[in-house]
């Protein structure tokens, strides 16, 4: 199994909520190492318009690399 940090990007695939397929998506490491080898991540967007309950977009996306803003989806 892939060992992750915490803070780390990675491409994880993600199934659509109606699981009619899944696509390749970009997510940020949340948790950090645990015995149990299991990752929290938390996937991200480019697409900011139109916040759902619990999303934001990152406030520093340039000092973290990004080329555009990221809306965060927990």
């Amino acid at each position: 199994m892939p060992n992750f940090s915490k803070n780390e990007v990675i491409l994880v695939r993600v199934i659509f909520a109606n699981q009619t397929g899944a696509k390749i998506r970009p997510a940020v490491v949340v948790s950090g190492q645990h015995t149990s080898q299991d990752a929290l991540i938390v996937p991200f967007t480019s697409k900011i318009a139109g916040l759902l309950a619990g999303e934001f977009v990152l406030a520093d996306w340039t000092s973290a690399g990004l080329l555009t803003p990221r809306l965060i989806m927990p």
